[in-house]
């Protein structure tokens, strides 16, 4: 009887520890040293694996731990006076066939605040990544298996991006 009690405690012992799946995701690394700087994840509402990925890139990021309800006040308020965060909010929330406007200054004001490249989840965008090369511009990496999608917020940059292709 104590070897059939020993036995079935042995089968409730793990034989692997427990291993974390949580690792790098390689193209944001690859345009984070390219194009080191600030990343807009996209939707910015449900970016909570940016935080965990920031770990890794050590880049800023326009986004926080947890989901929206924990967004301060001001960060709210940032991203709602920002033409260019509405828009590209607008395309994450709906298909439009009109493409949403924004002012070149706020495109500039996100630069001059440290924000370098958005960082697209195509899974949770409404909008397919033309719509985002569209508004920006130009084009940008897009990985379709991936539904990923980097695009620099400038021209100027868009060919260190491109070029990891």
């Amino acid at each position: 009887l104590s070897a059939v009690l020993f036995s079935n405690a042995l089968d409730g012992i793990p034989t692997k520890p427990p291993t974390s799946t949580l690792k790098a995701d390689r193209d944001v690394l690859m345009v984070t040293n390219v194009l080191p700087g600030g990343i807009i994840h996209v939707p910015v509402e449900e970016s909570g694996n940016a935080f965990i990925q920031q770990m890794f890139h050590k880049q800023p990021i326009l986004t926080g731990p947890g989901a929206d309800p924990v967004r301060p006040k001001e960060h709210l308020e940032y991203c709602e006076q920002n033409s260019l965060l509405r828009a590209i909010e607008l395309l994450a929330e709906e298909n439009h066939p009109l493409e949403p406007v924004f002012s070149e200054g706020d495109r500039i004001k996100l630069v001059e605040d440290g924000f370098k490249w958005i960082q697209v989840d195509l899974r949770k965008s409404a909008s397919p990544a033309k719509a985002y090369i569209d508004l920006l511009g130009h084009d940008g990496l897009l990985r379709i298996n991936r539904h990923f999608l980097a695009i620099s917020l400038l021209e100027e940059d868009a060919d260190k991006i491109i070029s990891l292709q």
